[in-house]
C-alpha cells in the first residue's frame, strides 16, 4: 500500500466500535439469561473469531444491519469438544480459557504462530488454583491450551500476577458470577493496563453482576449469579480513532472523531493529553473529540504508556516527525503483543531516518530528516496504521502486508483515503 502525502486536513471520522468493549459484551451476553442486542459493535477479524467460537459452543448469534443479537445460555455454554482456533485474537484466547473451564468437554485453544507465543502462564496458574483442569500443551505457559471442563468452576480466592496483561484478570472477573464460590481476586506485581479492568467491571455491572472492593484491596464477585440480557450501545474505538487525531498533528489542520467523548473510560483517551503536550489543540465534547494539529519542536518529552500500550507505535511516529527526544517508558508488555512492538517499531523507524534507542521497557525516539521506505508491518495492525499516517507527511512510504489492519479496523484504508483526499 503506497501512501500519498497530503496537506492540512479538514475531516470528520466515525471509527468502528470499540473492539475491547465488543469482546467483553459478546462473552457476557453469551453467558447471560435472555437476549442481548449489541449496537455498534466492532466487526473485525478478532471479534469474528470470538463469535465463531461462541457459536460452536451453542450460542445463537446473528447480525443485523447495525447490531449483533446474542441469545444467552444462562451460563451453560454447550459441549463442543475439540480444537478452537482464534487466529491472532489474544483477548479471545484469554477470555475463553476461563469460560471453557466451566463447560463440559475436552478443548484445545490455539491460534496463529504469534498467538501461541503470547503469555498465558499467570492465567493458567490462577485457573488451577480455582479448581480448573487446564495446562499449556508444550509446558511453556503459552497456547495451545488444553482444557478438561467438568461443567463448573469452584472459584474462591486467588492472587494473580498482573504485570504482563490485564486480560488475565478480566477473564476471571467476567466468569466470576458463575463460579460456585464466587471470586475474590487480588492483583500482584505492578499491574498494567488497569483502565481495561475498569472497563470490564463497568460492563459486568451493566449485565447485573454484584462486585465489591477495588483494585488495590481486592475485588469480590458474588457467585451463583446470572447476567441478564440487555441492550447495549458500543462506543467507537478511540484506539482506531487515535490514528486520525495524530494525523492532524502530523499534517496540520482539523480532525474530528465522532461518537466518543470526554466521559469515555477507554484507556487510549490519553491520546488527547499526548497531543496537547506535543503542541496540538484538543477539544472534548460529550460525543466528539476535535484536534487542531501541530507538532511542537525542540522540547524533550516523556510519556508513560503503562496503561495504554497500544498508543506506543503512534507516539513513536509522532516523535520521529519532530525535533527533540520523545521517550516512551513503562511498556515492557509491548514485547508480547501481535509483534514485539519495541523492537519492530524501532527497526522500522530507523528505516525512515529516525534515531531510536531501544530500552528494555520502551524506546527513545529522536526525529531527523525523514524519508520514505518500505515498511514491514510484521503482521501487526498497529504498526501498519501508525506508519500509514506518517506517510501522509513523509513522501515515498509503502506499507507491506496492509491487510493486517483487518484485525481491528477493516475499513482503515478507505477512511484514510477519504480524509486525505483533496
Amino acid at each position: 500500500m503506497r501512501i500519498e502525502v497530503c496537506g492540512p486536513l479538514n475531516a470528520t471520522v466515525r471509527p468502528p466500535g470499540s473492539k475491547s468493549l465488543t469482546q467483553r459484551a459478546l462473552l457476557m451476553a453469551s453467558l447471560a439469561m435472555g437476549e442481548s442486542v449489541i449496537k455498534g459493535g466492532a466487526l473485525c477479524d478478532d471479534t469474528r473469531h470470538l463469535m465463531e467460537a461462541l457459536r460452536r459452543l451453542g450460542v445463537k448469534i446473528r447480525e443485523s444491519r447495525d447490531a449483533i443479537i446474542v441469545v444467552g445460555t444462562d451460563g451453560r455454554l454447550g459441549r463442543a469438544s475439540g480444537e478452537i482456533h482464534l487466529g491472532d485474537n489474544g483477548t479471545g484466547l484469554r477470555f475463553l480459557a476461563t469460560a471453557l473451564c466451566m463447560t463440559k468437554g475436552d478443548y484445545k485453544l490455539t491460534g496463529s504462530t504469534r498467538l501461541c507465543q503470547r503469555p498465558m502462564g499467570p492465567l493458567l496458574d490462577g485457573l488451577f488454583k480455582l479448581g480448573a483442569h487446564v495446562r499449556s500443551e508444550r509446558g511453556d505457559g503459552c497456547a495451545p491450551i488444553l482444557i478438561k471442563g467438568n461443567g463448573s468452576l469452584r472459584g474462591g480466592s486467588v492472587s494473580l500476577e498482573a504485570s504482563q496483561s490485564s486480560q488475565f484478570a478480566s477473564s476471571l472477573l467476567i466468569c466470576g458470577p458463575y463460579m460456585k464460590e464466587g471470586l475474590f481476586l487480588e492483583l500482584q506485581g505492578q499491574a498494567v493496563s488497569t483502565p481495561y479492568l475498569n472497563m470490564t467491571l463497568e460492563m459486568m455491572r451493566k449485565f447485573g453482576a454484584e462486585i465489591s472492593g477495588d483494585l488495590r484491596s481486592g475485588l469480590r464477585v458474588e457467585g451463583r449469579k446470572s447476567y441478564k440480557g440487555r441492550i447495549l450501545e458500543i462506543e467507537p474505538d478511540i484506539s482506531s480513532g487515535s490514528y486520525f487525531l495524530a494525523a492532524s498533528a502530523l499534517c496540520g489542520g482539523r480532525v474530528r472523531i465522532e461518537g466518543v467523548g470526554k466521559a469515555s473510560l477507554q484507556p487510549d483517551m490519553k491520546i488527547c493529553h499526548i497531543l496537547e503536550r506535543m503542541g496540538s489543540s484538543v477539544t472534548l465534547g460529550d460525543s466528539w473529540i476535535e484536534v487542531e494539529g501541530r507538532l511542537m519542536e525542540g522540547e524533550d518529552l516523556v510519556f508513560d504508556l503503562r496503561d495504554c500500550p497500544d498508543l506506543a507505535p503512534t507516539v513513536a511516529v509522532l516523535g520521529a516527525a519532530r525535533r527533540g527526544k520523545t521517550a516512551i517508558i513503562n511498556v515492557p508488555h509491548l514485547r508480547f503483543k501481535e509483534s514485539d512492538r519495541i523492537t519492530q517499531v524501532a527497526c522500522e523507524l530507523k528505516k525512515v531516518g529516525a534515531r531510536v534507542e531501544e530500552l528494555s521497557d520502551g524506546m527513545i525516539v529522536e526525529g531527523g530528516s525523514l524519508h520514505g521506505a518500505k515498511i514491514d508491518a510484521h503482521g501487526d495492525h498497529r504498526i501498519a496504521m501508525s506508519f500509514a499516517i506518517l506517510g501522509l507527511r513523509v513522501p515515498g512510504m509503502e506499507i507491506r502486508n496492509p491487510e493486517c489492519v483487518a484485525k481491528s479496523y477493516p475499513g482503515f484504508w478507505e477512511d484514510l483515503r477519504r480524509i486525505s483526499s483533496p
